[in-house]
C-alpha cells in the first residue's frame, strides 16, 4: 500500500512537472517570437498608447497569466506535498 501511494505521489509530481515546463516552453517561445519580431520590423519595444497593437496585447496577456498562474501553481503543488508528507508521517 506504501508502494501505491508513494507511486501515485512521484506520477503527480511527474505530471506536475512536465505541466511546469511545457507552460515555461510556451511563455518563453512566445517572448521569443515576440521580440524576433520586434526587431524583425524595426519598432522598437515601447508601448506606445496610440499604436498598440494585438500582438503586443496578446503577450502581455499571457506574461500577465503566467506570472499569476506559474507561482501559483508552484505553491498548491508544494502545499499538496506538505499535507501528503504531513499525512504520511501521522500514519
Amino acid at each position: 500500500m506504501s508502494d501505491e501511494r508513494s507511486r501515485g505521489r512521484g506520477r503527480a509530481l511527474l505530471t506536475q512537472t512536465l505541466v511546469f515546463v511545457a507552460v515555461l516552453l510556451f511563455v518563453l517561445v512566445l517572448v521569443a517570437l515576440f521580440v524576433v519580431g520586434q526587431s524583425a520590423s524595426a519598432i522598437p519595444l515601447e508601448a506606445i498608447p496610440q499604436r498598440v497593437s494585438v500582438r503586443t496585447v496578446v503577450l502581455g496577456a499571457v506574461l500577465v497569466v503566467g506570472a499569476i498562474a506559474l507561482p501559483a501553481y508552484l505553491l498548491a503543488g508544494w502545499q499538496s506535498a506538505q499535507r501528503d508528507a504531513t499525512r504520511d508521517h501521522q500514519q
